[in-house]
């Protein structure tokens, strides 16, 4: 892809226009002091005729009615009265045998310029509407809110700024059942990658296609847009070098569009450290490349449900969810699988039907002062490797000003994080779509390779390990490809230095072995050290110990340093209470591997050993793997 279109596309995203509705004719036209623009009857092919500049507007006569007209401004009636904008009804009456005309008004500009459909099901209408300040925008209804009396979609269009005549509730109805436009678009209703090679955004389609996104509120999921892209870089994109947490983080909220392209699922980072050094203002930094980041952010304080909702509308771009503390500890485990596998629970309507289950594919952030296992453990729960793996803790505070690094010329790292928050919330929303914009018409062949190459810089030490390297990896080539599409003013290359920082940090922090082999043999240890002097009872020896709740023997060796070593000969029922949650299997092959299973059979891992009740086949354990 060439410089040139790369400009053109960042380019073209500060242009706010309303693509694709078929109106901009009409809103483009400036009526006169004396004249007003507007739309003539619609007919029963709801074909629309737009009254030009400077022309008066003509009222139906007798018999064009009954029909409905939409007026974009206030104009005069024929008998000189004014007529305010929006729709009307105009229909017939008799009195005393003489037809009269009458007039009624339903409610402000509302018109319906399409038809939608999700493949073939989930019917709608493109609709275009004016709001109490005048501004004409579009939105994608489904159909299903004309159902009943339609309180739900006069409440919403309320919302949105729109006025209606409340004696004619009912007309509203009427009139929206009534148009059935020739023009046919695709509807999605979810964000991201639509079938048709385009990137669909509650405010923005990206790419050539006719698709919008529809859904039962017209708000924008707060993908909003403020400032400048401009703004935006200066503000908060230069204020990243030399910080690799905020490079990370900046990096990390590009690689959500990409996860579709290079065939991965969902997954994201914990940003761990102490409270106020600099993770929140960190998040705020990444929200910013989507929206505004005091509405864009969320909190782990929600129920699973509230979040499968977030992460489906956050489908293809970034989930970020602040403070993991407010999350529920028992449920924690089963909402980072959740989030992960890109799928929700599958529910029932109050029929019986299954409901559509959410689906999504995102890349989230999460922050807190402890690691999601410290979380769980501390709730009783036992975590495991996919949830590890699907969530992995990445310090974040191990700068000289907490998350900071590089002040660039502010006193301490309290003002640079009072300048980025505030930044975040003025210059937000435009460097998601820019990145997009150059996306769409890059070469998708040519991003998996530079993926390929891109993971080869991130050595792993076991297949655990290489499946968090993997998304280190699709962070650091979102951060390149951001660069390269000229979105973040940063040298080529400092993107991919900065994630390998914050990976080999984390790395540091692992263990070679594999995460679940490890918390298995951490499992046998903690329990030996709770439990060892009072779950086993000597193997030899006259003497008979009643052992309560009972998980074998121990045997007392000659170390040859003049001690001894204790091996403790599990049975199989104690063996897998002190590794509770995890497979029996997976826990001998773990003992083994590491050595701690010092006895054993040819061809099994445990041995058939004489005691004071007979013979007893028992797992010989000893967590140094040395006699």
């Amino acid at each position: 892809m060439s410089a040139q279109i790369i400009r053109q596309a960042i380019q073209a995203t500060d242009i706010q226009t309303c693509e694709k509705t078929g109106v901009t004719e009409v809103t483009q036209v400036t009526a006169s002091n004396d004249a007003a623009s507007c739309l003539m009857p619609l007919g029963n092919n709801g074909v629309t005729g737009v009254t030009r500049q400077n022309q008066a507007p003509q009222w139906p006569s007798l018999k064009d009615r009954p029909c409905w007209c939409v007026y974009e401004m206030s104009t005069l009636k024929p008998d000189g009265k004014e007529a305010r904008a929006g729709v009307w009804h105009h229909s017939i009456k008799e009195t005393n045998g003489e037809p009269k005309p009458v007039d009624e008004w339903v409610c402000s500009p509302l018109r319906v310029v399409a038809v939608s459909a999700v493949g073939k099901s989930d019917f709608g209408r493109l609709l275009n509407i004016r709001n109490s300040y005048g501004d004409w925008f579009e939105w994608c209804m489904p159909m299903s809110l004309l159902s009943g009396s339609g309180e739900e979609l006069r409440k919403e269009l309320l919302n949105m700024g729109w006025e209606y005549n409340v004696n004619r509730a009912k007309s509203i109805m009427t009139y929206l059942f009534s148009q059935h436009p020739a023009r046919r678009v695709m509807a999605a209703k979810q964000t991201g990658w639509h079938s048709s090679g385009v990137f669909v955004m509650p405010d923005a389609v990206l790419g050539e296609a006719d698709v919008f996104f529809q859904s039962e509120t017209a708000g924008m999921a707060n993908y909003s847009n403020g400032g400048t892209l401009e703004g935006w870089q200066a503000s908060i994109a230069q204020k990243c070098p030399g910080n690799p947490v905020l490079m990370f983080v900046t990096a990390a909220s590009f690689a959500g569009p990409l996860l579709k392209i290079v065939h991965q699922g969902s997954g994201g980072f914990h940003l761990l450290g102490d409270s106020s050094k600099g993770k929140s203002t960190a998040l705020n930094v990444a929200c910013s490349v989507w929206g505004k980041a005091e509405e864009y952010m969320r909190t782990w304080n929600a129920t699973g449900n509230g979040l499968e909702g977030v992460a489906a509308i956050r489908n293809d771009t970034l989930l970020v969810l602040d403070e993991i503390k407010q999350a529920n500890p028992k449920e924690i485990g089963l909402t980072v699988y959740s989030l992960g596998n890109g799928t929700g629970k599958q529910r029932s309507s109050r029929s019986g039907v299954a409901r559509t289950a959410h689906k999504w594919r995102t890349l989230f952030l999460s922050s807190g002062e402890k690691a999601l296992e410290t979380l769980m453990m501390e709730a009783g729960e036992r975590p495991n490797a996919g949830q590890l793996v699907r969530l992995p803790s990445v310090p974040a505070v191990f700068g000289p000003h907490g998350a900071f690094h590089e002040l660039h010329g502010m006193r301490d790292g309290a003002e640079l994080a009072a300048h980025l928050n505030t930044a975040s919330n003025t210059h937000y929303g435009h460097a998601g779509k820019a990145f997009i914009r150059a996306l769409v018409i890059d070469d998708a062949e040519a991003v998996n390779a530079a993926f390929r190459k891109m993971k080869g810089l991130f050595g792993a030490r076991n297949s655990q390990e290489g499946r968090c390297a993997e998304r280190f990896a699709l962070v650091a080539l979102a951060g390149e490809l951001a660069i390269g599409y000229g979105v973040l003013p940063w040298p080529e290359g400092t993107a991919v230095a900065a994630v390998q920082t914050l990976y080999k940090v984390w790395q540091a922090e692992q263990k070679a072995g594999h995460n679940e082999d490890t918390q298995i043999l951490d499992a046998v240890a903690t329990f030996l050290d709770r439990c060892g002097g009072s779950h086993f009872e000597p193997l030899k020896g006259s003497e008979h110990h009643t052992v309560r709740d009972r998980a074998g023997f121990y045997d007392d060796r000659p170390s040859g340093l003049g001690d001894s070593a204790r091996v403790y000969l599990f049975t199989e029922g104690g063996l897998k209470a002190a590794v509770k949650g995890y497979d029996f299997t997976r826990t001998l092959k773990a003992l083994d591997e590491a050595g701690w299973l010092v006895e054993k059979e040819s061809g099994k891992r445990s041995k058939n050993t004489r005691t004071r009740e007979g013979q007893k086949r028992l797992y010989y354990v000893q967590p140094e793997g040395v006699l």
